[in-house]
């Protein structure tokens, strides 16, 4: 089957919907530290190879 015939990529995974927090150091064991500001990332194996299909010009589908 050439490139050009392939079919949809039907990806079956989890997104994920994380938030990272900027603290002044890691916690030690049983230490709580306070943040000072957080950003958005999405993640998940389903997610990484949903993107990655489209990103190589494949027609892509995800299902959760």
């Amino acid at each position: 089957m050439s490139v050009a015939s392939a079919g949809l990529v039907a990806v079956f995974g989890s997104l994920h919907y994380d938030i990272l927090v900027d603290a002044p150091d890691r916690p030690r064991k049983g230490e709580t530290v306070t943040g000072f500001g957080w950003q958005p990332k999405c993640g998940g194996k389903g997610g990484n190879q949903v993107l990655s299909a489209a990103r190589a010009g494949d027609p892509v589908r995800g299902r959760r």
